[in-house]
């Protein structure tokens, strides 16, 4: 008798949702740290473009 385990046809297929609420799941701790280093990356863009730089080419 086989073992159902080993049978493929009664193993669970991973859907597009359920791959995407595992990848939810799984950072949803880390994006606010994304979030805000993406921010002060802008905010680091925007000072050396729009203050550094003219500073520089007076």
């Amino acid at each position: 008798m086989l073992d159902r385990r080993d049978n493929p046809q009664t193993k669970p297929r991973l859907d597009w949702k359920d791959l995407l609420a595992l990848i939810l799941a799984t950072y949803a701790r880390t994006a606010p740290l994304v979030l805000a280093y993406c921010v002060l990356m802008l905010i680091i863009t925007y000072v050396l473009l729009y203050v550094i730089l003219p500073l520089l080419a007076s």
